[in-house]
C-alpha cells in the first residue's frame, strides 16, 4: 500500500448511488450534502495543517461567519430567494453553453 495513500478516504458509496437516471431525477430535491458521498481520514487529521493563525482579521471574521449563513437544501427553496434565483439561473445558462460547445 501506498504511504501517501489513506484508504478511509475513498468514497463510501450508499446503496443508492446509481447511473439510472430515474434514481437521479427523483434526488433532485434531496440535499447536496446527503447525494454527496462521505469522506474520512484519521490518518491526516486537517486541523494539523489548517488555522487561523495567518489569516488577516477581516478574512477570519468572515470565515467564522460563515455557519451565520444559511444555504438553500433544495432547488425549489433556492429559486425562492430572489439572490439565489439569479446564481441558479447563471449556472443553468453557463452549464447549457459548456454543453452546447460554446
Amino acid at each position: 500500500m501506498d504511504p501517501k495513500h489513506c484508504p478511509e478516504s475513498e468514497p463510501m458509496l450508499d446503496s443508492l448511488s446509481s447511473n439510472n437516471p430515474n434514481i437521479i431525477l427523483n434526488r433532485l430535491d434531496e440535499p447536496i450534502s446527503l447525494k454527496k458521498s462521505v469522506r474520512s481520514c484519521t490518518q491526516h487529521l486537517i486541523s494539523k495543517f489548517v488555522s487561523y493563525e495567518g489569516l488577516s482579521p477581516i478574512f477570519c471574521a468572515f470565515t467564522t461567519n460563515l455557519s451565520n449563513f444559511g444555504v438553500p437544501r433544495t432547488i425549489k427553496e433556492a429559486l425562492a430567494i430572489p439572490e439565489w434565483k439569479v446564481i441558479v439561473l447563471d449556472e443553468m445558462q453557463g452549464l447549457k453553453r459548456i454543453v452546447r460547445g460554446i
